[in-house]
């Protein structure tokens, strides 16, 4: 068990490391259209990395109670859904203490963020898994 939460934690902190260094240009962008301000570079790598890190070890703890429950594959799936809101709702949170902002404007901040990250990202992403096979 202890192995796997040190792998676990490397595959987090790993996560947080390299994947926050893009997401914090699209915070950056997000920020300059929401609010019409920009966060430094380090500022915005500082709210990415610190949401990564959060929410990557709430995921871990909820995944651990789901396996020590021997949950179903349903609850399983039906948990990491449901950490999606929760996730938002804590990037929101950690946005709007770094830029200054109210707490909706952190939380806009971060939807257009998401957004921008699956248009540029993702999408590109599934359709050359789809088009590979």
């Amino acid at each position: 068990m202890g192995e796997i939460l040190v792998s676990e934690g490397r595959q987090i902190l790993a996560q947080a490391v390299v994947g926050s260094l893009i997401a914090a240009i699209f915070l950056r962008i997000s920020a300059k259209i929401i609010v019409k301000e920009s966060p430094t570079y380090g500022t915005a790598y500082l709210c990415s990395f610190l949401t990564v890190i959060i929410n990557g070890f709430l995921g871990l703890g909820a995944g651990m109670i789901a396996g020590s429950m021997e949950a179903s594959d349903q609850s399983i799936t039906a948990l990491s859904l449901g950490m999606i809101p929760v996730s938002l709702l804590i990037a929101g949170g950690i946005v709007s203490k770094y830029l200054s902002v109210p707490y909706t404007k952190g939380l806009l901040i971060v939807l257009l963020q998401v957004a921008m990250t699956l248009l540029v990202i993702g999408i590109p992403v599934v359709l050359y898994i789809a088009l590979a096979n």
